[in-house]
């Protein structure tokens, strides 16, 4: 896809790895519930977005922007993940993100946008079962 942003390659920290056990960050815990080892915390990836999203939407994503994340796949202590995102398209105030394994195993999608975000990723979602 041509213009596609795209941030830096990462590896991820599991940095809540001794959260100890029953945590699904632990080694063991994850483990049992068939992952491959304790699980890179959500947020530790919701941490590499603001770069990209500054350079699409300016210093204003901070005070008014949002990102909604739906997360696909669990990373593992420092697995290189990268974040993308399309342009965004004149008259729009949203745009499309995700996050990719070096492998290009989706690790999670979603929107980011200034303002209204009635029209999110999650928002959007049919939770029903």
């Amino acid at each position: 896809m041509t213009g596609l942003i795209t941030g830096p390659n990462w590896a991820a920290r599991n940095w809540s790895i001794d959260a100890g056990a029953g945590s699904i960050h632990d080694d063991e815990t994850a483990a049992e519930l068939g992952f491959r080892g304790g699980t890179v915390a959500g947020d530790i990836h919701m941490n590499q977005f603001p770069p990209v999203l500054v350079e699409i939407f300016g210093e204003q994503w901070f005070e008014t922007g949002n990102l909604s994340l739906n997360f696909k796949n669990a990373t593992v202590d420092l697995e290189t993940v990268q974040v993308f995102a399309e342009p965004l398209k004149r008259g729009e105030n949203q745009t499309r993100v995700w996050m990719e394994r070096d492998d290009g195993l989706l690790v999670c999608s979603g929107t980011a946008a200034l303002g209204d975000h009635s029209r999110s990723e999650l928002r959007n979602l049919d939770y029903r079962p």
